[in-house]
């Protein structure tokens, strides 16, 4: 992986867009054409020595500049391949970064950035290229972290979380929300059975 490649992986991982590092190459350029201006003036009306540190300075700008014109052009065809199984993983990333699902919650499959077979084949895909185990580690979890999502659920999550309640909720919110547990449950555990024994059938997840 080069250089960029690792900026690019970067820039998706923070959630940065092309458009960012579009506005930072244009920036960078404008940078350059002022030190430029700077360097010849100093050059004509003082000495040569002096025009050194903006000339340096607009060099600088340069490379910046085509740095990220060239992280912005790697996001845009990252984003621009919805197939790409990279930015399916980290877009899936992000729901799981930024939701509680999977702490006693469920929610509904629509929510989820690709279908469930797009994100497992990226997730496959991933796992055959890397030997990093912790980032495979990440991957397998997330793999399994599918099954908090499933059909039919609606627009709200259901399940029992304490931490989506800002007080203490009372002993019945409390039985209501286990009961709807129980019902989601069964589902979630069968499902998360099947997405290892996938994993096994594949020789993906260690013994």
């Amino acid at each position: 992986m080069s250089f960029h490649d690792k900026l690019v992986q970067n820039a998706l991982s923070m959630g940065q867009s092309s458009t960012h590092f579009t506005k930072v190459a244009q920036e960078k350029a404008n940078a350059t054409w002022f030190y430029g201006l700077i360097a010849g003036a100093l050059w004509y009306f003082q000495d040569w020595m002096w025009a050194i540190l903006p000339i340096v300075l607009a060099i600088y700008s340069v490379i910046q500049s085509i740095s990220s014109t060239k992280v912005a052009m790697g996001l845009e065809n990252l984003q621009g391949e919805k197939n790409n199984y990279l930015f399916i993983i980290h877009a899936y990333g992000a729901i799981l970064e930024e939701t509680q699902i999977g702490l006693g919650v469920v929610a509904d499959v629509k929510e989820l950035p690709f279908s469930k077979k797009q994100i497992k084949d990226a997730i496959i895909l991933a796992l055959q290229n890397s030997n990093d185990s912790k980032i495979n580690n990440d991957l397998i979890n997330g793999y399994i972290a599918l099954a908090d999502w499933q059909e039919n659920v609606g627009e709200t999550h259901q399940g029992f979380n304490s931490l989506q309640y800002d007080k203490v909720p009372s002993p019945e919110t409390v039985l209501d929300q286990m009961k709807i547990s129980d019902h989601w449950y069964p589902l979630v555990e069968k499902e998360q059975v099947a997405l290892k024994s996938e994993l096994k059938e594949l020789n993906l997840l260690p013994q």
